[in-house]
């Protein structure tokens, strides 16, 4: 066959090539017509598995994440409302039912499964696997998505299940607060795949019919008149010019022979175009060419064979090729016949897509070791390089960080630009480029940095802020950078030269991605090196701390202890082991201090607990322990911190102040009842003789004044005896501390609006004279403070014995008042408690305002008497 016009007359033919031509071109057709069909519906199949995993991996990750969100929040928020715990609250809010996702078809839906001790639970299974075991061993359970997600790893692909059935898989890990499940996406390949095998057997069926129809109608020619043959040739000439696929003929060499109207609308180009042209010139790879030829001399065809071609005006198309050598007979040349499917579209959206999974497979293998809490920033910028490398096809580059003190871009990479090309040598090879005396950063590598936004450019000599190509260094062909980001600083850069073909927004994406992840690198390593720093820092100011600290958990267990305790105690750390804060309390304490813990735990905070603790070798020490009780996200108990305060000699010292307080009062008051009362008993009896004897005399007027005088010297008398009462209240020497509460109601006598009540009890309780004196006056104070600032109506003092206990409650009716709210040396209430504290027992104040207030001191009886302390 000459080179073809499309839509001359071709000559007449003899009737012997007409009909061999006849069935040639019948067989070559319906063979082109199944080829074509068969080969677009494999594609089709091929694209749907793809896209279908992709898919089905999508709702994994996404599923999986949105468990774990939601799990976060319950543990945060919802807890203490879900009764089956956090974990079985979020499956119940998220899989109410067995999921299956709508547009999944029958057989799609999610699988949650988790490993129990030996076995593998399926916690919501698939619908279809109703009648599978929901428990099975997991040494039993076959290797498959379930077993893989619980084994912490991500995937997708084909599986065959326990039932035998092929499915189409993705699997990813969920992580929930005491839990680790399994979640698999799946949907059944025979779902997927039966559109397509109905497809293919009609394309077939098709097929088969029309090649018969075709077959048929040949043999019914038999000897036909050349008129009719004539025909013949026209109708099949009219099925390759209007053939909706483009068909070309070409020679053995490659001279376009023949092109159909839908292979000339594909090329855009007119017959005069490709007239003459050699096939072999419109391909834009030489490789291809060479790899399309071998295939075709050896194989006598080729089928799908994708090639890149150029088009007269210059435009590229990707083509899908199916080509066949024709035999020729005698007078007639062998030809290539070629079917050519324009495939540009889907070829740029199977590039789209094998990027964009490139990309993500490339970050999330990235992003998985930057994680890694040993990954240092040289190891972080060599991964950072290394994907940057596989998602742009640049070789040359390199990441760097800066240097927060002299805000150096210190680079952390070598590539084989600087091995090979680069003249830099030495002690350069560490990049390391200085901000300029403004702090800005010079040249084109510094403009991203300056900006705060990544750029690149395939013509650098003409950039703004080129400066040139620095002595040593190559030339740039083209270049591509990204500034790591934090706020509107930078800390590091990525920066990528010279790639074949130049960059290419989707490049500028991708390394953007990767300066985010190196930017969660970065600030991750700074903020572990902060934390290694402040952890050094309060770790020596626990252990060196100039006060015994110590943490307990929910049980009064230890936890910590400094080294300050240790040595107050005198125990090594290991003789903690195990061991409870109470067994350092002696006995005698341990009750008291247990109640008092407790107490501590339900408040969460304690100040100047006192109590005794017994160190190594049986030596008690008094001790006042303040602490706070911390707690974790949850608000659930975490542990405790406490100091302790060792005040063993402050309360041997105010005891001795107490006593020798106590004493010169006790001196004060015998000085005035034993002197100064008598001699101003004996100043009245004098005055009241002279009053007698100046009335005897007449001299009334002198008799009044020596009267006033007694009067007055009467008074004054009774006030020295009660304020000698006051300093020192004799009749508890006397007669005992029952007397003394007695005494107080005398003392009201200046208060006539209030009514003291006393009430003493039946016994009078057995207390040494120190103890008897320090009780004394830390009622005195009450009944005082009751008298002074009550403005109630009555006052009572009671006192009982009662299961070994002495108790002493002094209350009143009047207005109250908050004890948390007033300054406690205003009252006297700081010298009350220090007495409490002195003789062993507990003081508590009840008050609020408008209900009064209630004074206690409990003190054991009988029992060892502290005495002064």
């Amino acid at each position: 066959m000459g080179v073809m016009n499309p839509g001359s007359e071709p000559p007449p033919l003899p009737l012997k090539r007409l009909r061999r031509r006849l069935y040639l071109q019948v067989i070559a057709l319906a063979a082109a017509a199944a080829l074509v069909g068969v080969t677009a519906l494999l594609l089709q199949y091929r694209t749907a598995l793809q896209r279908e995993l992709h898919h089905l991996a999508y709702v994994a990750r996404s599923r999986a994440k949105l468990i774990e969100a939601v799990a976060r929040f319950d543990a945060q928020f919802r807890a203490d409302d879900i009764k089956r715990g956090g974990a079985a609250g979020t499956l119940s809010q998220l899989f109410p039912g067995r999921d299956r996702p709508e547009g999944w078809g029958q057989s799609g839906g999610i699988i949650i499964g988790r490993k129990l001790g030996d076995q593998l639970v399926l916690l919501i299974p698939h619908r279809r696997d109703s009648h599978l075991p929901r428990r099975t061993l997991w040494a039993d359970h076959p290797t498959g998505p379930v077993k893989e997600a619980l084994q912490g790893r991500s995937g997708s692909g084909r599986h065959r299940n326990r039932a035998g059935t092929q499915v189409l898989a993705a699997w990813e890990p969920v992580a929930l607060p005491g839990m680790d499940l399994g979640l698999v996406a799946r949907i059944d390949l025979a779902e997927i795949r039966a559109p397509f095998v109905r497809t293919g057997g009609m394309v077939a069926l098709i097929s088969l019919l029309l090649i018969g129809v075709f077959s048929i109608t040949v043999r019914r020619l038999g000897e036909p008149a050349v008129v009719g043959a004539l025909k013949a040739e026209r109708k099949f000439r009219r099925l390759f010019e209007q053939s909706p696929l483009p068909l070309f003929e070409t020679s053995l060499a490659g001279d376009i022979l023949a092109v159909n109207k839908a292979g000339l609308r594909m090329t855009g180009s007119a017959w005069e175009d490709l007239e003459g042209k050699n096939v072999l010139d419109f391909y834009a790879e030489p490789k291809q060419r060479e790899d399309f030829a071998a295939r075709l001399r050896e194989n006598g065809e080729v089928h799908g064979f994708e090639a890149t071609l150029v088009d007269p005006d210059g435009s590229h198309l990707v083509c899908s090729l199916s080509s066949a050598l024709t035999d020729g007979e005698k007078d007639e040349v062998p030809t290539i016949q070629t079917v050519a499917i324009d495939i540009t579209e889907r070829a740029k959206l199977q590039d789209e897509r094998d990027w964009a999974a490139r990309t993500h497979e490339a970050l999330a293998r990235v992003g998985g070791a930057l994680i890694d809490p040993e990954a240092t920033p040289g190891l972080a910028a060599d991964l950072i390089l290394d994907a940057a490398v596989i998602l742009t096809g640049c070789e040359h580059g390199f990441v760097s960080s800066i240097d927060p003190a002299t805000g150096a871009n210190v680079g952390h990479t070598m590539t084989p630009m600087m091995e090979s090309a680069c003249l830099v040598d030495g002690e350069f090879r560490v990049i390391r480029l200085m901000p300029a005396e403004d702090g800005t950063y010079p040249s084109l590598w510094g403009h991203a940095l300056n900006t705060g936004e990544g750029f690149f450019t395939n013509t650098p000599g003409i950039h703004r802020a080129a400066m040139g190509v620095p002595e040593g260094h190559i030339g740039l062909q083209n270049f591509l950078t990204v500034p790591s980001m934090v706020g509107e600083k930078a800390v590091g850069q990525i920066a990528l030269a010279n790639k074949s073909g130049g960059f290419a927004d989707r490049d500028l994406e991708a390394v953007q991605q990767l300066a985010a992840l190196y930017t969660t690198a970065l600030i991750q390593r700074r903020n572990r090196d902060l934390l290694e720093e402040s952890e050094g820092r309060f770790r020596n100011l626990f252990e060196w701390a100039p006060v015994p600290y110590q943490s307990l958990d929910e049980g009064g267990r230890f936890l910590a202890v400094n080294e300050r305790w240790l040595d107050f105690f005198g125990y090594k750390k290991a003789d903690l082991a195990d061991k409870y804060f109470e067994d350092f309390v002696p006995p005698a304490e341990k009750a008291s201090f247990q109640a008092r813990f407790a107490q501590f735990l339900e408040t969460g905070e304690i100040t100047g607990m006192e109590f005794r603790v017994r160190a190594k070798g049986g030596k008690d020490r008094l001790v006042s322990l303040s602490g706070r009780v911390s707690h974790d996200r949850s608000g659930g108990f975490s542990r405790t911190h406490c100091l302790l305060f060792d005040v063993t000699e402050v309360k041997r010292l105010e005891a001795q102040l107490l006593e020798i307080s106590e004493r010169e009062r006790k001196n004060a008051g015998e000085m005035l009842h034993e002197t100064v009362g008598q001699e101003i008993s004996g100043v009245a009896m004098f005055a009241s003789a002279l009053a007698k004897d100046l009335k005897d005399s007449g001299e009334t007027g002198f008799a009044f004044e020596a009267g006033r005088i007694e009067e007055l010297a009467t008074q004054t008398a009774g006030r020295v005896r009660n304020l000698a009462h006051h300093l020192f209240p004799v009749h508890l020497k006397d007669f005992g501390f029952r007397t003394g509460l007695e005494a107080l109601a005398r003392q009201s006598s200046r208060y006539p609006d209030i009514t003291l009540e006393v009430s003493p009890g039946g016994e009078e309780p057995n207390l040494s004279a120190d103890t008897s004196i320090q009780l004394y006056r830390l009622v005195q104070e009450a009944v005082r403070n009751a008298l002074r600032h009550s403005e109630g109506s009555t006052v009572r003092v009671s006192m009982e014995i009662r299961n070994g206990e002495l108790t002493v409650v002094v209350e009143d009716d009047g207005r109250g008042f908050d004890p948390d709210a007033v300054r406690e040396e205003g009252l006297g209430l700081g010298l009350m408690r220090h007495r409490a504290t002195s003789l062993g027992a507990s003081f508590s104040i009840v008050s609020q305002p408008g209900q009064g207030t209630r004074v206690e001191c409990r003190l054991r009886y009988p029992g060892e008497d502290k005495g002064n302390g």
